[in-house]
């Protein structure tokens, strides 16, 4: 009789301990499924490799001076989710366009034809994306044709008063 509990006590231990340690792979597939990127740190051919298979994937990387950064958050069939964030602005930016711009992030859904290519070469990239990053930058694309216009509107109405 002792021994008969002595062994069901050792198998219900066996058991608690294997569905423990079951539990414990169910939940790293399920982080490495869902929640795991690459760091790609600033290795930019690292980050173009997942680019192309829309893997989970991040870089921090530096373009005309600005520290930019990109995660690759998931895959949705046709396209690829992917987040594109400013950290910090060149050196020498005025503080209101760092205001303007800095942490500021847009999050694109990019057809997978064009993910052949680096993400700082897709066409039109702007077109595909939602933010205030993207609300900051057609902003300050339309003050800077507003400025254009205001400046050139003399020089306009001059060449007008002499051809009268």
């Amino acid at each position: 009789m002792l021994e008969k509990k002595w062994k069901n006590k050792y198998l219900n231990k066996k058991i608690v301990i294997s569905s423990l340690i079951i539990l414990v792979i169910i939940l790293g597939l399920f982080y490495l499924s869902f929640f795991y990127k690459k760091n790609c740190l600033s290795d930019l051919e690292c980050f173009s490799q997942a680019l192309q298979n829309c893997n989970k994937a991040k870089i921090t990387t530096i373009a005309n001076n600005n520290l930019y950064q990109y995660q690759i958050l998931r895959d949705k069939g046709e396209t690829c989710k992917i987040n594109i964030k400013v950290l910090k602005l060149a050196p020498g930016s005025s503080i209101i366009t760092q205001k303007k711009f800095e942490d500021k992030a847009m999050t694109c859904l990019i057809p997978r034809d064009q993910l052949n290519q680096p993400i700082d070469e897709i066409k039109e990239l702007i077109n595909y994306c939602t933010g205030p990053l993207k609300e900051a930058l057609l902003q300050d694309i339309l003050e800077n044709i507003y400025t254009n216009i205001v400046k050139n509107l003399g020089n306009i109405s001059q060449e007008l008063k002499s051809d009268i």
